[in-house]
């Protein structure tokens, strides 16, 4: 749960950044930036609930990434007076990567202290 709240702050502010540093990014509103930031938290999420296990750091991280990229590129085409490049995607799709890595960082070393000792 505190991944998905996390996210759900995190990403819309990573995408209104993205949107400043890359000039192929543009989105009409607050409210796109906010929708797309929902959707990817969500989808990054049971991504997360699937794969990340300790030891599945590096997998899940490259697979973070084509993912961001892809549902960036999609889901901007379907938002009024959004525009997205493929290269503005792929560098939003890298910035959200980076969080996600230090985020999944944190989730395995918080789960490896609750894990009983093995015998």
């Amino acid at each position: 749960m505190f991944s998905f709240l996390f996210k759900i702050i995190v990403y819309p502010l990573a995408l209104r950044l993205s949107a400043a540093l890359f000039d192929g990014l543009e989105f009409g509103s607050w409210f796109q930036i906010i929708l797309l930031g929902l959707v990817l938290a969500g989808v990054g999420t049971l991504v997360e609930q699937v794969f990340l296990r300790p030891g599945m750091l590096w997998f899940n991280t490259v697979l973070d990434w084509p993912l961001f990229t892809m549902l960036i590129s999609i889901l901007a085409a379907y938002l009024r007076n959004a525009t997205v490049t493929l290269i503005s995607a792929v560098s939003a799709g890298l910035l959200l990567t980076f969080i996600e890595y230090a985020l999944h960082r944190y989730l395995i070393s918080q789960e490896l202290k609750h894990l009983p000792p093995a015998s």
